[in-house]
């Protein structure tokens, strides 16, 4: 899904919609690591967190911010925590715009948002795919399978294929239903 989100994002003039140009850089988990080391290293430490707490783990909580359904995976969290996650998050947001840059999960959340409120770029993308064919469907997370329905929206025809003993994608938000 990755791959084919970032060739399809680059291959079209409506990725400029989201602010970007078809040259934007990907990401790598060390980069995104980085950029939010970065952004810490630029705000007050928060002297009530845990010295655990890190790049990384924030990191790994944008990924699941990006992956979740529906509501916020972070409801258990104190208000403060949140407001100060949500205010690094939105840093890390601001950076990778004005570097013209996406990490690994945004590839799939744009270009999901994008056939999902660009009924033009949906049409013309979802008409290049007569069927859509998509083999271990057991590690697919929302966000894929709304893309594949959105990718289908022309011609109707999509084919899974999945073995629900194998999915090893629960930490990207996979969930076998």
């Amino acid at each position: 899904f990755h791959a084919f989100a970032a060739r399809t994002l680059r291959a079209t003039h409506y990725v400029e919609s989201e602010g970007l140009t078809k040259n934007f850089t990907i990401l790598d988990r060390e980069d995104t690591v980085l950029n939010f080391q970065t952004i810490l290293d630029s705000k007050p430490q928060r002297l009530d967190w845990p010295l655990l707490v890190n790049a990384k783990c924030f990191s790994e909580w944008y990924s699941k911010l990006q992956n979740f359904e529906d509501g916020d995976p972070f409801q258990e969290y104190p208000e403060a925590v949140k407001a100060y996650m949500y205010e690094v998050f939105d840093k890390f947001r601001s950076r990778k715009t004005s570097a013209n840059c996406l990490d690994f999960d945004d590839l799939l959340s744009v270009l999901e948002k994008l056939l999902r409120e660009n009924d033009e770029a949906r049409k013309n993308i979802s008409s290049l795919y007569k069927y859509v064919l998509i083999d271990e469907y057991q590690d697919t997370n929302h966000i894929q399978a709304r893309l594949a329905k959105l990718l289908s929206s022309v011609h109707g025809n999509v084919m899974v294929v999945g073995d629900d003993a194998q999915s090893i994608y629960a930490f990207r938000g996979a969930v076998v239903k």
